[in-house]
């Protein structure tokens, strides 16, 4: 059976309808070339849920495709409709919990995050293997397994560890999302909405988890943010800061600047399917190549219209009090270029400390 790790009812928002079919532009990374397949056959894999016949998890072996497809998936739904409805600003309990549950489910599910279980695991067991031969050990014991050396190959030991690993994945990741759902459930919601020709795009993991603080890729810390796009035009984030009301969506809009650093997030966190067409494409690479120009007057510009354009609050001013002092030397000719790297590095610094004031408590 073939299942999806990144739903329908995720995916048919970013495609163009035929009828009772959803068709989707893609990019494929490993061929270099765009296509456009049906949603019932893209960001799926055979049996990707289906529990193994000896499993105590479950009667039924399609017990977790059923809970997705029953109840998680339809809480999307209607995340998705809540929080692109510019009407809504102020949400419940239960809608709160439809939103990270709907969400966050996206994180646990994908086969990304299988992927680096084995490889860790694959890791740890030839670091352990590799002591044990040296130290003349004649086997190794590895997540309550006996290997011998005469009877097992070390590429037997890395399958059969595989197999138990990808077993352990499909029996229990829906705990990790019950774990990162009870961790971040005071996390607040940040809707942005484009308001010119930029377009997000999404990928085959869309859910980008981002960290300014720690390069700790575990999801239940506080310093991290979750990213999504919605459509085309809608993004969400799911945040830490102390400063935002529970449970109230805050809405902003949103130009190509903002769209270009998503969806640079999107590209890197993406495996192979990167969900935008030839146009987006080309966009998104035009602004890459704006963004990245090594020009001072690019970033000079950033920092003015920071100054000039934005109100800022007590926990930026010190920032952009820098960046006032900065202009009115380079205004006045009176920068090296290392003032400049000096500036961004500060202004980085300071973002780093007040994500940290924010996500305090």
């Amino acid at each position: 059976m073939n299942q999806h790790y990144v739903p329908k009812v995720y995916l048919k928002n970013f495609a163009e309808p035929r009828g009772n079919e959803f068709y989707i532009d893609v990019f494929d990374k490993n061929t270099g070339k765009f296509i456009k397949p049906n949603i019932k056959g893209i960001c799926a894999e055979r049996h990707f849920y289906t529990l193994d016949d000896e499993t105590k998890v479950a009667t039924n072996k399609m017990a977790i495709e059923k809970i997705y497809s029953d109840f998680i998936e339809p809480m999307y739904q209607q995340a998705y409709d809540i929080l692109t409805n510019d009407n809504i600003i102020y949400i419940n309990e239960y809608q709160r919990a439809e939103i990270l549950i709907g969400v966050m489910q996206l994180y646990t599910r994908n086969p990304v995050l299988l992927i680096q279980m084995q490889n860790n695991h694959r890791d740890e067991i030839t670091r352990i293997i590799g002591e044990n031969k040296m130290k003349g050990i004649k086997g190794v014991t590895y997540m309550d397994e006996d290997y011998s050396f005469s009877d097992f190959t070390d590429e037997m030991i890395f399958k059969d560890v595989e197999n138990s690993v990808t077993k352990a994945f499909k029996e229990l990741h829906l705990q990790g999302t019950q774990d990162i759902l009870e961790y971040h459930a005071e996390a607040k919601f940040q809707v942005e909405k484009l308001n010119d020709n930029s377009s997000f795009i999404s990928s085959d993991n869309p859910l980008v988890m981002t960290d300014s603080l720690s390069s700790e890729r575990h999801p239940l810390l506080r310093s991290k943010t979750f990213t999504i796009a919605l459509n085309r035009t809608y993004s969400l984030k799911i945040l830490h800061d102390n400063s935002k009301e529970l449970n109230r969506l805050y809405k902003c809009f949103a130009g190509g600047g903002n769209a270009w650093s998503a969806n640079k997030d999107v590209i890197v966190n993406s495996s192979r399917f990167i969900i935008t067409n030839e146009e987006g494409m080309k966009a998104y690479n035009k602004m890459e190549t704006f963004m990245n120009n090594e020009r001072p007057e690019l970033k000079i510009n950033i920092i003015r219209q920071v100054v000039e354009k934005f109100d800022g609050d007590v926990e930026t001013e010190k920032s952009r009090a820098i960046m006032r002092e900065f202009i009115k030397k380079y205004d006045a000719g009176e920068t090296t270029p290392e003032d400049l790297q000096s500036i961004m590095i500060e202004t980085m610094l300071l973002g780093k400390e007040i994500t940290r004031q924010r996500i305090k408590g």
